[in-house]
């Protein structure tokens, strides 16, 4: 089923998921500075940075406009990376 047409889009978000969870796995805590990159990255797919694929964003958008659930739980991812802060200095 993740092969499907339909889904394509999806394995952007997939991949960067694998990616945060295979440094997660690591010993050591993440840095400032690749909690500052992974923030930027999902901000880049979901919002409100302008959009690094254009493909996602608009089928993002599509999804949260046809599902309050999503739209809730995206609220709380939101509310999530503004807990992460700025670039580190």
């Amino acid at each position: 089923m993740t092969t499907h047409p339909d889904f394509a889009w999806l394995r952007i978000l997939s991949e960067f998921m694998v990616e945060i969870d295979e440094r997660l796995d690591e010993k050591t805590a993440p840095t400032d500075e690749e909690l500052f990159v992974f923030k930027s990255t999902l901000e880049k797919l979901i919002g409100p940075s302008p959009a690094s694929h254009t493909e996602f964003r608009e089928k993002y958008l599509g999804a949260l406009h046809d599902s309050p659930a999503l739209t809730i739980q995206h609220g709380a991812v939101r509310m999530a990376l503004g807990k992460l802060g700025r670039r580190p200095d």
